[in-house]
């Protein structure tokens, strides 16, 4: 799943910030709707109507920072919607607690010599209706990704194209109906996979949400607004829905008692509840006054907190930059001026101070490595490196092509306090290191940031990108032409082969030629500057000693709760 985030989460935590409201003294109500496995009563809302409710199950809220704009696995690309999608809904696999692909509501598989056809057997699951799970709901779904009348510019219908899935492509670029797309129900308990070639890491991508089933009779009946309130949504997952009507600032979950899929062991989380909260210094207060359990920490908070009982910095493959509209921004002096004239320690060190370190290339740390177990990134140049006398030849030499001796740009931020502290940064190293050049901010809500975005409406705006699956394909793939993700509207013939070259298979018989390849492309990419580099982040938390089983995963689905334990 391609990951966009808000710059202000960005900045602040990650996706979300959780606060576990009175963990260890909260119990869950009899109001929850929720059951002992065996007791339950299905309604087709979703949610679950117990006869024998439980006591026992413990309750905690999650202070999300953006707000849920729906809970259909079509729209999985953005992170948020992601994790709320992973609680109730399940797929043939999930990763892990080591984030190892793991089978979920899959019983076995069985893969061909080849590996390019796998036949699942499923698990006896069931829908929150009663209904049960069949081969023909993945279908279906899957069909539903590639449909192009079902996407709106987002990378959702890219997916079973990095899974290397027979037609996808082809499929999504509108060259074959939806029926050629190489999956096929045998019968409701059979569900069969063709591949194109050989993807290593299939089974990852087959983990993210958008993979997951939907029920076609539902979603037909549902229309536009499938996924966008409680009774428009059918439940598989570890977590039934509660609470969720599009717009409110409150939604919450709750255990679901016939969930078939992996557990890693006995979670007593019986109640899951979300709160919008956007400001980081409400939640710190929430949590200083014992009301909140979990809160992500960034700057100043960081170096308050760091000492406390608690304080948790967690690694995140994600890569943080800017990226320059090569439409308005045609000049490639000038955006080579930009990625040499921001100083990024001093950025991580005095701005963020969350542990996040300088990004010097778009592929980040920590995601893939070899057959020798050697890093992506060791292999990878150093490109946009701080020398602000270097950034300022390059802008001479700009302003002597392009004829000028000023030139005003707009960046765009979302309008949050710590997405103005960091854009305001940025503005001031660019005005103080490019005579001449002049850096308005433009502010939006992050609702409307990605309207502005896709309309090519900007010069440069922050991008916060997160892997999908262990490959250095989850970003490079990005930047192909006219990929939709590709909001610098960068183009380049060389790279694009070599990619193309890499997902056709040419380079598997050897991951280290591979590498070789992709590194060949990332510095045709890093050198033409369509994007500034900046961090690789650090989230901080503070998070309540009670509270055990929360997986925070690099890659797929962020924050995962179905195995959450929490102390009396």
């Amino acid at each position: 799943m391609k990951k966009w985030k808000s710059f202000m989460a960005a900045v602040l935590v990650g996706v979300m910030v959780l606060s576990l409201g009175g963990c260890g003294q909260k119990e869950s109500s009899g109001s929850s709707g929720s059951a002992e496995a065996g007791t339950a009563e299905s309604d087709s809302s979703g949610g679950s109507v117990g006869t024998d409710q439980t006591q026992d199950g413990k309750s905690m809220t999650v202070v999300e920072t953006t707000a849920l704009t729906s809970i259909d696995p079509l729209d999985a690309g953005s992170e948020n919607i992601a994790n709320a999608v992973a609680n109730v809904y399940a797929g043939l696999y999930t990763l892990d607690e080591n984030g190892n692909a793991v089978l979920d509501l899959a019983e076995s598989v069985e893969k061909s010599d080849d590996l390019l056809t796998w036949t699942f057997t499923l698990k006896d699951a069931k829908w929150s209706n009663g209904d049960p799970v069949t081969a023909y709901d993945y279908e279906y779904a899957w069909k539903r990704i590639v449909n192009p009348d079902n996407y709106d510019g987002t990378s959702v219908s890219s997916y079973p194209t990095n899974a290397g899935i027979k037609n996808a492509k082809a499929i999504a670029d509108g060259e074959l109906p939806d029926t050629e797309l190489g999956c096929h129900a045998e019968d409701d308990k059979t569900f069969v996979v063709e591949f194109d070639s050989v993807v290593p890491y299939a089974e990852e991508v087959l983990a993210l949400p958008t993979f997951y089933p939907v029920q076609q009779k539902f979603v037909e009946e549902c229309g536009d607004m499938f996924g966008l309130g409680k009774e428009y949504i059918l439940c598989n997952g570890p977590f039934l829905v509660e609470d969720y009507e599009l717009g409110n600032t409150y939604w919450s979950f709750t255990r679901n008692p016939d969930f078939v899929g992996y557990q890693s062991g006995n979670s007593n989380l019986q109640t899951l509840e979300y709160q919008l909260i956007q400001d980081s210094q409400q939640a710190m207060l929430a949590y200083t006054s014992g009301d909140v359990d979990m809160a992500g920490i960034t700057g100043e908070q960081v170096d308050l907190y760091k000492n406390e009982a608690g304080f948790t910095q967690i690694p995140d493959s994600r890569t943080t930059y800017l990226a320059i509209n090569c439409e308005t921004v045609t000049n490639q002096n000038l955006r080579l001026a930009l990625a040499h004239c921001i100083d990024k320690e001093a950025l991580c060190d005095s701005v963020l101070k969350d542990g996040s370190s300088p990004a010097y290339t778009i592929v980040p740390s920590g995601l893939s490595v070899d057959e020798n177990g050697k890093d992506f990134t060791e292999g990878s140049g150093k490109y946009q490196e701080t020398d602000k006398e270097l950034a300022a030849q390059y802008w001479e030499t700009a302003k002597k092509e392009m004829g000028i001796d000023s030139y005003n740009m707009e960046f765009l931020i979302t309008s949050d306090e710590s997405a103005y502290t960091v854009g305001a940064y940025i503005q001031d190293q660019v005005q103080s290191t490019l005579d001449g050049v002049t850096v308005e901010l433009k502010t939006v809500p992050f609702k409307s940031k990605m309207e502005y975005v896709n309309s090519g409406d900007f010069d440069f705006c922050v991008v916060s990108w997160g892997g999908d699956y262990p490959d250095p394909l989850t970003f490079l793939n990005c930047y192909i032409t006219g990929y939709p993700i590709n909001v610098s509207k960068w183009s380049n013939p060389d790279y694009d082969a070599i990619i193309e070259d890499v997902l056709a298979g040419v380079y598997d018989t050897s991951v280290t030629e591979r590498f070789n390849a992709l590194h060949e492309a990332e510095k045709i990419f890093m050198e033409d500057a369509s994007v500034v580099v900046l961090y690789q982040g650090m989230n901080c938390m503070m998070i309540n000693p009670k509270i055990s089983g929360i997986e925070f995963h690099g890659i797929g689905v962020s924050e995962v709760f179905r195995n959450v334990v929490i102390a009396d």
